[in-house]
């Protein structure tokens, strides 16, 4: 028995376990958990607790996404997989560019300043060989990548949602006690989409949870960053953020989150054209239809 034959995945309609529901909202629970603890306000004491264990969860917490990238991939690609997929390309990309001075994990210093390079990437290159290992070939796994994708249009926008915990950035150099609530409001609102996501069953109002919540989470990390830079400033020598007494612009504070969102959208209208292929390959009778 090939690994073709031997693996069954549910069609894009079919209600999923409760085991995949976990699987599909774990990434954003581990690393959104991990952004927002970088940003624990309090005394020196708890801002370092809390670093430790953001700094657990991100880079501990990255083997266990590659982990769960590794079943997925030999489990054929269920729904749950795609945004493992592409937070661990992406976030992998992003380490191996970065030094984590004063970084350790549970005391174990993290390379001290020298950048992370390929090191960073060990861990997606284990799982393409051991799951070439498993199928036996590089082509089988792709083949039946794409059969999912043309399957359930839905696949990519997930996977694009998967990169979103990263808009943790947006608060980088903004005092924490401003930074951990919004934070946890934007992580939280993206762990809400990736469950809305895996309980409904049509996809068009599966794409529409993920591209609503995306939406909300980007404006509030948009407008939240534009007001508090509206009110502080960075001085470099010596290096200090202070208050401005610059009235707030509430409009413009607005319409950055609400051009960020907009960027954001652009993102997922590779999926617009997935659902276009597949109605058209539906009309001709090359796969079974889905609805919306």
């Amino acid at each position: 028995m090939n690994a073709n034959s031997a693996i069954q995945t549910p069609t894009s309609t079919t209600r999923e376990s409760p085991g995949s529901v976990f699987l599909g909202i774990l990434l954003f629970l581990i690393a959104g958990a991990g952004w927002v603890l970088l940003e624990t306000p309090g005394d020196q004491a708890t801002r370092f607790t809390g670093h430790q264990i953001a700094g657990g969860l991100l880079f501990g917490g990255y083997l266990v996404i590659m982990a769960v990238l590794l079943a997925g991939i030999l489990k054929g690609f269920p729904r749950w997989v795609m945004p493992y997929l592409s937070y661990g390309v992406i976030f992998g990309l992003y380490i191996s560019n970065a030094s984590t001075p004063g970084l350790s994990i549970f005391g174990i210093q993290l390379w001290a300043k020298a950048l992370w390079g390929v090191r960073a990437c060990v861990p997606m290159i284990l799982v393409i060989l051991i799951a070439a290992a498993f199928w036996r070939s590089l082509i089988k796994p792709l083949q039946k990548f794409v059969d999912k994708i043309l399957e359930d249009w839905t696949l990519v926008a997930f996977g694009i949602f998967g990169l979103l915990p990263l808009i943790a950035i947006l608060m980088d150099e903004v005092d924490h006690n401003f930074s951990f609530p919004i934070l946890a409001i934007a992580e939280g609102i993206l762990v809400a989409g990736a469950l809305l996501y895996m309980l409904i069953r049509k996809p068009l109002p599966r794409f529409l949870a993920l591209v609503l919540s995306a939406a909300l989470s980007v404006i509030l990390m948009g407008s939240a960053s534009s007001y508090y830079w509206q009110t502080h400033t960075m001085i470099l020598d010596p290096y200090r953020i202070v208050p401005t007494g610059v009235p707030v612009d509430f409009v413009e504070m607005l319409l950055m989150g609400l051009r960020m969102a907009l960027g954001i959208m652009v993102l997922f209208l590779p999926t617009l054209a997935l659902w276009y292929y597949g109605t058209k390959r539906r009309s001709h009778g090359s796969i079974s239809p889905q609805g919306l």
